[in-house]
């Protein structure tokens, strides 16, 4: 593993002191999260965990392949996507052992993971010729389709309560482009929001969202009926994600003219800060929950 350190001027007061502890194995100490993982790019994806309290940085999955696309689970184990064997399948890394756990094998792309609070993960699989939802029991092997529409691609799925899960559907005729929840019993579909994609829920059910404008994007979350820009800055804008209290949102983005980096958004004061701020491609940003 490799540490550097993010300077503390980029850490502003307003981050929340850390509430749980996750061991790092190979490290030889302990590091308290509210933490922060995601993928850098400098020749190959690898997977960063950052402490948000003291701005240490642990390079936490390193290979000849890439690893990318965090999320952590309940207990504090994260899930990854890597094509270390070929294609891009699914993996856990446990920091209790620093073992890895290969949990799809399939002969096609697997990607975007996200949790369930049973332990299982929902992630989206091209198996069929497009990309549909699937569920898998990451101990057993079990997995469940939970969408199967040859006319559309429906991907980054996230768990939501009363046995839901959200994602984004993409018809493949340009038709239905779209963020849509689906509840698992009833198959029931609502669609939430026209044209947008990288969704992700807070705690209290806020949903942040981007939404392509011409050759950029922008950045907007929506609480109950009211939908509002939350960056108003031009620029690309991926993958945002909530942290525990639903304060901080992490996104990623090219807004300061560089390359892609990982920026933090207070969503009370609307301060912006860019918490990487280097030459390689940073993306995926997960926090601990």
């Amino acid at each position: 593993m490799l540490l550097r350190q993010i300077p503390q001027l980029l850490l502003p007061v307003y981050l929340a002191a850390f509430t749980t502890v996750i061991v790092f194995a190979q490290v030889g100490r302990t590091i308290g999260g509210d933490l922060l993982a995601y993928g850098a790019h400098s020749g190959v994806w690898q997977l960063y965990v950052v402490d948000m309290n003291t701005g240490l940085q642990v390079n936490v999955v390193s290979s000849d392949a890439d690893d990318k696309q965090p999320a952590w689970s309940d207990d504090g184990r994260l899930a990854f996507v890597s094509n270390r064997d070929g294609d891009s399948d699914i993996y856990i890394y446990d920091f209790d052992t620093g073992e890895i756990t290969q949990v799809t094998h399939n002969d096609v792309n697997d990607i975007f993971p996200s949790w369930l609070p049973d332990g299982r993960i929902a992630y989206t699989s091209e198996r069929n010729g497009n990309a549909d939802i699937y569920i898998i029991d990451p101990e057993s092997g079990v997995e469940v389709n939970v969408t199967d529409d040859p006319d559309s691609s429906d991907i980054y799925p996230s768990w939501l309560p009363g046995e839901r899960i959200g994602y984004v559907s993409q018809g493949l005729r340009n038709t239905n482009h779209g963020i849509y929840v689906r509840t698992l019993a009833t198959g029931e579909v609502t669609r939430l929001v026209n044209w947008g994609d990288y969704p992700a829920w807070s705690a209290d059910g806020r949903l942040a969202f981007t939404v392509a404008r011409g050759e950029r994007s922008e950045l907007y979350i929506k609480d109950g009926d009211a939908v509002n820009n939350a960056t108003r800055q031009p620029a690309y804008y991926f993958f945002p994600a909530w942290s525990a209290d639903g304060r901080r949102l992490a996104f990623m983005s090219d807004r300061d003219g560089g390359s892609q980096d990982i920026y933090l958004l207070d969503t009370e004061s609307g301060d912006v800060i860019n918490l990487t701020r280097d030459e390689a491609r940073n993306c995926c940003p997960a926090w601990t929950k």
